[in-house]
């Protein structure tokens, strides 16, 4: 009996807390006074080169998300900025830095940007003057979708400049996927299975794409660029 009501505790924490997995993300910089004045910016996605994630494809996510949204803050996507820019040839040269036991690596992220933002000083200016706009938002992706076993995995950074280059803002974020569809009537059949085991496969590349535009606009919300 005692083994029962321990397995339907576990069950009901199962169903409590892991119906809704979540990434867990963690704030580095954050100047309120600098982001609360800011009335419109450029969004910038940054890839790996062989990144399975197409940049026509991501770009136009967010940009119809964005349209279907209040924004407090007029956003654009930058969809034509320069491969120097926009992508990222080795893990050495992403922003996302990670030590040998797994801790987010602060202070060389923050280098890495800081030697990003020096080198593409020229581009960067002139993507202020052309698109008109007082912050440019940087979002960069690392990650891992397979088909065959069903996984999708992502961590990011993402980090906002004033037309001074100042770093406003900067967070970092990895997942905790797979996520749980637990129902009562899973627990009563004892079938509990992983979320994406229920998807085809256009569904679950739909739902990837969808899931790492939400850690996008979640932050924005967070930061009242949208409502």
């Amino acid at each position: 009996m005692k083994r029962y009501v321990a397995c339907v505790l576990y069950l009901l924490l199962i169903f409590t807390f892991g119906a809704c997995s979540k990434y867990y993300t963690k704030t580095i910089i954050k100047k309120k006074s600098n982001l609360s004045s800011l009335k419109s910016g450029g969004v910038i996605i940054r890839l790996s080169k062989d990144s399975h994630i197409d940049f026509t494809k991501i770009n136009t996510n967010v940009s119809n998300w964005l349209r279907g949204l209040k924004l407090n803050v007029k956003l654009q996507v930058i969809d034509d900025a320069s491969d120097k820019i926009k992508i990222y040839e080795s893990a050495y040269d992403r922003f996302y830095h990670l030590s040998e036991n797994l801790d987010f690596l602060e202070f060389k992220s923050l280098g890495q940007i800081n030697q990003y933002l020096s080198s593409n000083e020229d581009e960067l200016k002139k993507i202020f003057a052309e698109k008109n706009i007082d912050n440019l938002i940087f979002y960069e992706i690392d990650s891992t979708l397979s088909i065959e076993m069903r996984m999708m995995d992502f961590k990011s950074i993402i980090f906002i400049i004033d037309r001074n280059f100042n770093i406003i803002f900067m967070d970092h974020q990895k997942n905790a996927y797979p996520e749980r569809r637990t129902t009562w009537d899973l627990i009563a059949y004892g079938d509990v299975r992983d979320d994406i085991d229920y998807f085809n496969n256009e569904e679950l590349k739909n739902l990837f794409f969808d899931k790492v535009t939400e850690r996008l606009l979640n932050k924005l919300d967070d930061l009242n660029y949208i409502q």
